[in-house]
């Protein structure tokens, strides 16, 4: 087992030897401090350790059921398992990084501190181990490049900070990696105009580049809270989708901070509590979540679903209290509780829903999951019954906010009926000449007749007079 004490003497002697080389020798430059020279030598791959710290796993390894123990002792043979376990799996190209090292070996230096730590190249050291035992590498040792012993905590999340926002055979961080890595140089005592700075982040719609990190932090906040919504409460690795977007958590942001403000926490969470539901069953596209409504599941799922609901939610929905954290006020960031008074009840079988939902997407999609009816069934039969609903109920409000608001939407809907009775105008004009057309006339003219008729519903119901409808109501 390599101790400190001998990675540390190993990487100094490398350094003595690097020192003594004739030139020309091999260096990397860091943009940090106006620009750091640092030497590249080779160590064997069994002298680094795995960096516990690094942004890519972080929201993975505060999931793990051994986070307290690799904390706590992060270079034991045990955590430096659990660490490179994790380093694989979030990296979404490391079958193709790795052949990629077997074709053409290591392309750029990892690097280093003094101590043997990894700041940058984890997974090309795990992968490097991996084909060594496979024996299909021909490499036993990692190029690093050594940073010096000054260097502060805050100087080295910098550094990783600013290789990875690099893109090269790497995968980009996710969403909640990125927002984790802005929390943690917060913490380092970073101001969110040093970070945004630093991340080359600028103004843009309207906002500092501080505003943004700003905003950012917000967001994971939200996400914290969005989580404890759910009993248990769901792991912070859910949100870590290839499928996340910002947009999605910036345009929520605004909702809750909205309903925060005018109705209150209650309010804010049973629209969080909506969202999560159309989110969690696969309606993650920016341009459907962002018409889920406080009220999207009892107006469009949870009647449409019938007997299945009976199934997967007890008949009485009375569900543990879960422990939110406190009030935070418009910003989500203070503990200021001035928000307003609060009396909207949030609908226990939306609660209950929830849970189901978010246990289904946390199982493997081909096992059951057992639900507090004490009933079994496969989760991906709850995401897709489930998820179907909330897909149309959002078509449903899509359509409805492009229709306008309540007094707008009769004429919103008919300019749209307008644009499409043109349309079908033109097309009709492009094939009326077509001998293949004719057997499709008859049932196009039924349409014109109903159409004409619903035209004439429309005219009376306007002014007043009682419609019988002699039409299937479609």
């Amino acid at each position: 087992m390599t101790t400190d004490s001998h990675r540390r003497t190993f990487i100094a002697r490398a350094l003595q030897a690097y020192e003594e080389a004739p030139a020309p020798k091999e260096t990397l430059t860091l943009q940090l401090r106006g620009g750091t020279v640092l030497p590249v030598v080779e160590i064997p791959l069994e002298i680094p350790v795995l960096n516990q710290d690094s942004f890519r796993i972080a929201p993975q390894l505060d999931d793990h059921p051994a986070c307290a123990q690799v904390r706590a002792d992060p270079y034991s043979p045990e955590s430096q398992v659990i660490i490179a376990q994790l380093v694989e799996e979030v990296h979404r190209y490391s079958d193709e990084l790795k052949e990629n090292l077997v074709q053409d070996g290591q392309q750029q230096a990892g690097l280093i501190t003094r101590d043997g730590k990894l700041i940058n190249g984890n997974t090309r050291c795990v992968l490097l181990r991996q084909l060594d035992r496979e024996g299909r590498g021909s490499a036993t040792t990692l190029k690093v490049a050594v940073l010096n012993d000054t260097l502060s905590n805050r100087e080295l999340l910098e550094v990783e900070m600013l290789l990875q926002q690099q893109v090269e055979l790497k995968d980009s961080y996710r969403l909640t990696n990125h927002l984790m890595m802005i929390k943690r140089l917060h913490e380092a005592d970073m101001t969110d105009e040093q970070i945004a700075r630093t991340l080359r982040l600028r103004a843009s719609n309207g906002q500092t580049g501080a505003q943004r990190i700003l905003e950012r932090r917000e967001i994971l906040r939200l996400m914290e809270r969005a989580r404890r919504l759910v009993f248990p409460p769901m792991p912070m690795s859910v949100f870590a989708s290839d499928d996340d977007k910002l947009q999605n958590w910036q345009e929520l942001l605004k909702k809750v901070k909205a309903t925060e403000q005018n109705v209150g926490t209650v309010a804010a969470e049973h629209l969080i509590a909506n969202w999560l539901i159309a989110y969690l069953t696969g309606n993650s596209s920016v341009h459907k979540l962002r018409f889920a409504t406080d009220s999207l599941i009892e107006d469009h799922v949870l009647h449409e679903l019938g007997q299945y609901k009976e199934r997967i939610i007890p008949q009485s929905a009375d569900l543990p209290t879960v422990q939110a954290p406190p009030p935070t006020g418009i910003s989500l960031l203070d503990d200021d509780d001035d928000i307003a008074d609060d009396n909207h009840q949030t609908n226990p079988e939306v609660r209950a829903l929830l849970n189901v939902v978010a246990q289904a997407r946390q199982a493997d999609q081909n096992s059951e999951i057992l639900l507090s009816t004490g009933q079994r069934t496969p989760a991906a039969d709850v995401l897709q019954e489930v998820g179907g609903r909330v897909r149309k109920g959002l078509d449903i409000e899509k359509r409805k906010n492009a229709a306008g608001d309540r007094l707008m939407r009769p004429s919103g809907h008919l300019n749209t009926a307008k644009v499409q009775l043109r349309d079908a105008l033109r097309a009709l004009e492009d094939v009326k000449g077509d001998s293949q057309f004719e057997a499709s006339k008859e049932s196009v003219l039924e349409l014109i007749a109903e159409i004409s008729s619903l035209i004439a519903e429309l005219t009376s119901a306007l002014n007043g007079v009682p419609v019988q409808r002699t039409l299937p109501n479609e």
